[in-house]
């Protein structure tokens, strides 16, 4: 359960920090030449902002939310176990908000960039091994053709991963993890929104307590 919630938030925060640029125009038939790198990397170029929905489903529970990019901040919006919480983070001033709003209170961190496992687009291609992933027929999900891929990942207990890529941005819109033991997760994302985005949408809402724990994600990674 460990090694896939963090497989899981491991790709949300992919998405997150690939996601920098609007895409050109393509076509059906450009796009079906694309391998699967040439179109995860087309999904990395979207750069000047991205939001959507996503859902977390699986027979151990499930949780919702909503996530926003604009280099280089993000913003995480999600509910679990009936609790509402938001993340957010910049980058840029190496910092992490973690936002309680039924609370009205916040927790703040800085990092150092070195100390995350945060990898370039190339460098996590080059990881995962695209030769080990196979191509399926693409199919209509959510009213837009997506390319289908599968993989078995040797490095997490041969997880079986099913991917649903648009072909219009090469973002997820459904991911399927099944575990060695048959059990099934469901990640959707939905909702997409390409372009520019609000600059308050990465801003705290005013009066909210705010206690500084900065330096204890350093010492925690140490």
């Amino acid at each position: 359960m460990k090694k896939l919630s963090i497989l899981l938030l491991t790709l949300l925060f992919l998405l997150s920090g690939l996601i920098w640029s609007l895409p050109g125009d393509t076509t059906r038939a450009a796009a079906a030449e694309e391998s699967f790198s040439a179109l995860f990397l087309r999904g990395a170029s979207l750069f000047s902002g991205v939001a959507y929905d996503f859902t977390i489903a699986s027979k151990r529970g499930s949780s919702s939310g909503k996530m926003w990019m604009a280099s280089p901040k993000i913003r995480i919006d999600f509910t679990a176990n009936n609790r509402k919480m938001s993340s957010i983070l910049d980058s840029q001033n190496q910092s992490m908000y973690t936002y309680f709003p039924d609370e009205n209170r916040a927790m703040k961190l800085t990092y150092n960039p070195n100390n995350l496992p945060i990898k370039s687009a190339e460098a996590y291609i080059k990881d995962i091994a695209p030769e080990k992933i196979k191509e399926l027929p693409g199919e209509t999900y959510d009213g837009v053709w997506c390319r289908v891929f599968i993989r078995q990942d040797d490095r997490y207990n041969n997880l079986l991963s099913k991917m649903w890529i648009r072909e219009d941005y090469g973002l997820p819109a459904k991911v399927e993890v099944t575990e060695t033991d048959g059990t099934l997760t469901v990640v959707e994302y939905r909702n997409f929104v390409v372009g520019p985005l609000s600059p308050e949408t990465f801003i705290l809402p005013p009066g909210v307590k705010v206690t500084d724990m900065s330096g204890i994600l350093n010492r925690l990674i140490h």
